[in-house]
């Protein structure tokens, strides 16, 4: 009677705001609570088990109606739960096994080449570090300009992404006014707007992974049916490291035991005092048994699919998230078609290798069982200081994204050295862009409480035939993305839906920015956003006096 009330309590009012969770049921950054919060936690438990050992006790014969009842509801909870995970699941996975077909990038030596590539959660604010840690990669980004005073209209990718797809027809804001659509279409819409463009101007077009497509978590390629010309792939998972590596089809089962088990540990945590949380999370791997290999290759237990950081410089296991992306930009030299005709090309692509923090083996910051960086990172505080400004390096959080975003900058680079190769990089231009960025307090800038870097994201721009690496200080948004992908190449371009000019004189002037924790698709199924907090940015992106908070509706 006692422990079915405390677990209603402890899974109700407790441990409700963890953050993002993988797929294999780990979540970007672990658990962690305040001596302030075991102590509430503590008292609650205290309270409501001598309220409900009192009420057994003076009613006892209404305590089995009340029981009966209770357990009902929560069966009936669990069983609906259960079946939308389930009916998601098997959507996801017919979608994937329907999109079977192998990538291709189709570039021309003689045409022009457009590639948008959106790496999600890519921080801007890291480009220098990383640059500075690999010097090499300026050679290798040769033509490259970065723009650090970049912002994103929204700090959660369902926010973020139609502005940067459609420009700024699309923001949240305006979204909201566009009362006449539901989120779901406006989000479509705005993944057809360069697609449609430039296959209207005779470019072969090619889209990968394009967010949130159909409103769903797995993109829904359909969207695109009617344009038959379009060459639309999933990439996730499709490709390994090396051969028989765990991102290979032959996990599939190993995957399933995996979320099998941990969905029911993860339920025992969910229902525990807070104490108990964290143990019984054990890093994401629920206290399963170790069975581990000493390589990418087969047999291995299925806890070497989740990474257990064991500080910011030592870890144990994979993160398969980060290796189903990851392994996406290793092969992109092999999925490069290459040809010897003056054919245009579009292509717009999504990865997530930014958005699936781990630790990696540095130097090379690349995948391993067991990650020991300690006999590397020596001088943290001359290494992540440039110009007087030290980006902040205390917590696995901040560690493992800035090494996934160095990886995925090193075999970007290892591509580019392809293009260059295969003589398509000086007629191809390339917009590296995010969505958002991530509030990790890398560095001092805050309005109140909230770390503005959510909404400051990466974007760099390779024009045609651009030589040396340079870094401009304009102000930029992220919803400049189509009008730098179609700047030169379409005249006077016009969104082909709304028939609206595609440019960037919306953002001259305060921009009104847009956070909530209500980012799910489920959420937001209206033709508005859930409520969340609204800032004003007029400035200096990176000056915390340039933002100001307007209020919550």
């Amino acid at each position: 009677w006692a422990i079915c009330g405390i677990s209603v309590i402890d899974y109700m009012l407790f441990g409700t705001k963890l953050g993002t969770i993988t797929s294999t049921l780990k979540f970007d950054t672990a658990p962690a609570f305040s001596r302030r919060e075991y102590l509430i936690n503590a008292l609650v438990i205290a309270f409501v088990a001598a309220l409900l050992i009192f009420a057994i006790t003076k009613f006892k014969k209404i305590a089995f109606p009340v029981l009966a009842v209770g357990i009902l509801t929560v069966l009936w909870i669990g069983i609906s739960n259960s079946i939308g995970i389930c009916k998601t699941y098997k959507l996801n996975q017919k979608v994937s096994i329907a999109a079977t077909e192998m990538p291709q990038i189709q570039l021309s030596k003689e045409g022009r080449n457009v590639v948008v590539l959106m790496l999600d959660r890519s921080m801007g604010n890291l480009v220098p570090y990383i640059m500075n840690e690999k010097p090499e990669l300026q050679e290798q980004f040769d033509g490259f300009t970065y723009y650090p005073n970049t912002i994103s209209y929204g700090a959660h990718t369902i926010f973020a992404t139609p502005s940067l797809f459609g420009g700024y027809e699309y923001t949240p804001k305006r979204l909201n006014e566009r009362s006449d659509m539901s989120l779901h279409d406006k989000q479509d819409e705005a993944l057809k707007v360069m697609p449609v463009l430039f296959g209207d101007n005779g470019y072969n077009v090619t889209i990968c992974d394009p967010p949130y497509a159909g409103y769903k978590v797995t993109p829904d390629l359909t969207i695109y049916d009617e344009y038959p010309d379009f060459n639309c792939y999933l990439t996730s998972g499709k490709f390994s490291i090396e051969d028989n590596s765990l991102t290979s089809s032959q996990t599939f089962e190993l995957i399933n035991r995996l979320r099998n088990r941990n969905f029911f540990c993860y339920s025992l945590m969910k229902i525990s005092p807070l104490i108990a949380q964290k143990t019984l999370y054990n890093s994401g791997l629920y206290n399963e048994a170790a069975k581990r290999s000493g390589s990418l290759d087969m047999p291995v237990g299925t806890e070497a699919l989740v990474q257990d950081i064991i500080s910011n410089r030592q870890s144990t296991g994979y993160d398969k998230d980060f290796l189903d992306q990851y392994a996406v930009l290793v092969n992109l030299p092999d999925i490069t078609v290459i040809n010897d005709d003056d054919s245009n090309n579009f292509l717009m692509l999504a990865n997530k290798t930014t958005h699936a923090p781990c630790l990696l083996q540095e130097p090379d910051y690349v995948p391993a069982l067991s990650v020991d960086n300690r006999a590397y990172d020596v001088n943290m505080i001359n290494r992540y200081t440039i110009d007087g400004r030290t980006m902040a390096m205390y917590s696995s959080a901040q560690t493992s994204h800035y090494h996934i975003n160095i990886a995925a900058f090193l075999q970007l680079g290892q591509w580019f050295d392809y293009l260059r190769e295969n003589g398509v990089y000086d007629n191809t231009r390339i917009i590296l862009v995010a969505d958002h960025g991530a509030e990790l307090e890398f560095f001092d800038n805050k309005c109140g409480r909230q770390d503005m870097d959510f909404f400051i994201p990466l974007l760099m721009v390779k024009d045609f035939d651009a030589t040396g690496f340079t870094v401009n200080e304009d102000f930029m948004t992220n919803a400049d993305t189509p009008t730098l992908a179609t700047e030169g190449l379409i005249e006077d371009p016009v969104n082909p839906f709304t028939g609206s000019p595609i440019d960037s004189r919306q953002k001259f002037g305060p921009q009104t920015v847009f956070l909530s924790k209500k980012y799910l698709i489920k959420d937001n199924q209206g033709t508005a956003f859930m409520p969340g907090a609204w800032y004003l940015i007029s400035g200096d992106p990176q000056n915390p006096n340039s933002w100001s908070y307007l209020g919550n509706w």
